[in-house]
Order: structure tokens, then sequence, then C-alpha cells
């Protein structure tokens, strides 16, 4: 039998941990969505939240749709700092808590806590063993947890107090992850700002609206006082050369953490895994940016690498281009696939223009904007770190 007692408590607590069912813990509430061609029901001052509206984040975001208190909704409303889970869809398992009082809909079934049991707390309990809850669904075309099934759910918490003393601690933990969380997308939308302004439209005959270097009358200098040049128009097929990347794709698929060597893609997932294959790796000329010939998807690179497909190419600077300049000018190509499946980096998109400055100012924005991404990833590291933290807590505090 399993222990009832977790490994990690806080001094003073010794009592053994009771099993109880969802539906003793408290009212569970299954959402509906009022019809939209009812006008009263909208456009007052309860949020109406749905699957999407719950993301990483331990609250609920503001939604843009309201509701009143009129008619439907008063059988359906949820007090604030309840508990919402999603039972039905692809986010199934997916679990938040309200700032406010909502009403949401179907595919969320609602946890009002009684008067016994810390809101926050539960909170933590059905984030803890959401993984193993979405177990419990129905295998059909839409995967769905009946109310029934989520009523009969076993959990196990302690005394009131201590579940108290909990939730407060590591509510303290989720308020530090929301701070760095928020700290990185300000970071990441001053980057973005800043780039408009440095990189201007192709198309357009502007100048950039940020310069380096200013000198006192405002003109734009080198370090020697003298003026850089205009910005060129010029094809990125001008700017950067590309090799196949047919000798460093990785034999084997089975990765492990413990091994050394980055296996790459150029889409969001990045770093597939870790290979011990220390033959056929990318280490020279580094840095590159690795271009996914299918959707032009890329990523810049500064380590040695392995990639698992050939669908890409490996891109690298000519002499006297800035490849990160080069590669942050790229983001602020906006390209259209068309629909269509072919390799675009031959075909089209080495024809793309961007305008360029001369190295030396390249090299300057690029050091300028290498600055910014050194904050974001301190930042980042930060909010990894204090996630792989929470995660240790959840499995020593819980049983």
């Amino acid at each position: 039998m399993k222990s009832k007692i977790p490994k990690l408590r806080f001094p003073k607590f010794n009592d053994r941990w009771n099993t109880k069912k969802i539906s003793e813990i408290g009212k569970i509430i299954t959402g509906s969505t009022p019809s939209t061609s009812r006008e009263e029901y909208y456009n007052g001052n309860k949020q109406f939240v749905s699957p999407i509206d719950i993301n990483d984040s331990r609250y609920v975001e503001d939604t843009k749709t309201k509701l009143t208190e009129l008619g439907f909704n008063k059988g359906r409303f949820i007090r604030p700092f309840s508990i919402l889970f999603v039972c039905i869809g692809s986010t199934i398992g997916k679990v938040a808590q309200n700032k406010q009082g909502c009403i949401t809909n179907q595919q969320i079934n609602s946890i009002v806590p009684h008067d016994e049991f810390d809101c926050d707390f539960i909170f933590t309990l059905l984030e803890k063993y959401s993984s193993k809850i979405k177990m419990l669904a129905a295998t059909q075309a839409v995967p769905i947890i009946n109310k029934s099934t989520f009523a009969k759910v076993k959990l196990a918490l302690p005394t009131f107090p201590e579940q108290q003393k909990i939730a407060s601690f590591l509510t303290a933990v989720d308020d530090k992850i929301q701070q760095l969380t928020k700290k990185k997308e300000l970071l990441e939308k001053y980057k973005k700002g800043v780039m408009q302004k440095i990189f201007p439209s192709t198309s357009s005959g502007q100048a950039p609206e940020i310069r380096f270097k200013p000198a006192l009358s405002g003109a734009e200098v080198d370090d020697d006082g003298n003026d850089y040049p205009d910005w060129e128009r010029k094809k990125l097929g001008d700017l950067l050369d590309y090799i196949q990347p047919t000798d460093f794709i990785v034999n084997s698929t089975e990765y492990e953490d413990s091994n050394k060597i980055p296996v790459l893609t150029a889409g969001k997932t990045f770093i597939l895994g870790y290979t011990n294959e220390e033959f056929g790796v990318f280490e020279e000329p580094l840095p590159v940016i690795i271009f996914d010939d299918f959707t032009t998807a890329n990523q810049f690179v500064d380590f040695k690498f392995k990639v698992k497909s050939s669908a890409m190419k490996i891109l690298i600077a000519k002499e006297h281009v800035n490849i990160k300049f080069v590669y942050e000018a790229m983001q602020m190509i906006h390209f259209s696939l068309g629909g269509e499946h072919k390799r675009f980096w031959i075909s089209e998109y080495q024809f793309n223009k961007v305008k360029v400055p001369t190295s030396e100012e390249q090299q300057k924005i690029a050091d300028f904007l290498s600055s910014i991404d050194k904050k974001i990833d301190s930042v980042n590291t930060q909010l990894e770190k204090t996630k792989e933290f929470k995660k240790e807590l959840l499995q020593q505090m819980f049983v």
C-alpha cells in the first residue's frame, strides 16, 4: 500500500493524508456556451473562458468575451479562485484558476472547493495529477472525461492548515515563475520593437530609424567620426552560401540527455535530443543558420551539432558579411509558401532582398541585438530552473 505521508513536509505536520473524491472536495460545475444570438448574455462584467484561454500560466488570461449576470449565467457562475480543468478535446488535462468570477464552455469542469479545502492547494493538487487524470479519457474521436468519471477521481490531501502552508509556499513559487515569464515577454517585445526600427521594409525607400553611431549633430558616423554610407538592397544569395547537411545526419535517434552532441531541427523544437555520435559533427565555420528547405523555418547556431534530416540547408556567411545581422534581417521577411511543397532556398528564398549596411555597422547591430538575446537567455534560464524546482517540489510534497 502506498504511503500517505509525503517525503518533504513542513515542521509540526505529522498526520497521514486522507483520500477524497473530487466530488467530496467541492462542487463540480460543467460549463455551457450561451447562444451568441442572445445579445443580453454578452458584454457584461463576467469572463467567458474556453480551453484556448488556459495556457502555461497558473491564472486564466483576460478574455475578450464578457458575459452579463442575467438568465443563463446564474446556474453556471464560477466564483473567483476556483479550479478549471479541461475534460474534453485536444488540450484535455490543462488546469488553471480564475482570478475573477467566470463562466466556462462545456469542455471545462470547474471545481468550487468547499470551505474546509484551500482553493490554491486544490489547484496544485489537480495540476500535479493532471497527466494521470488525463489517462481516464475515453478513447474516441474527441477524447473526453465525463463528469461522473471526473467526480470519482480520488486524491490524497492533508489537513486544512497543512494545505494552507503548502499552498502559500507553492503560490510564491508560481508568482516567481509568472514574474520571470513576464520579464521574458517584455524583453522579447522590446527586441521586436527595436528590430522594426533597425530593419526597414525592403519594399520602401525608408532609412532605418536606428543607426550606429550618432554624432552630436545627429548624423550617423563610424568610430572615426565619418558618416556610415547608406544601406544597400542585396539578395540573400549574395550574402550567404550554403552547405548540404548530408554528411552531418545522425544515424541513430536514440537520444540521451547525458550525451554531448545536440541534434538540431530548424523548427521550433530546435534541439531534438543529444547523440553520442562524435563523427560527422558540424564544427566549422560557426556560427551558421540552419534553414528548413520546405517550411523556411530557420535557427541561428553558434555551437557544434548534427542534424536529423537532409531537408535543410546550412547557411554560411560570405566575406565581409555578419551572419548574425543577416539572420536577424531574415526574421523580418514575410514569405508565403503558397501551399507549395518544394525546396525553397534555391528556387525562391535566396532571391529575397534585405537592406545591408557596411560590415562595421553590421557588427554593431549584431552586437547590440546579441546583448538583448543574452538578457533573454539569462531570464529564460532562471525561468526553466524555477520550473524545474517546482517540479521537484511537487514530486516530494505530495503523495
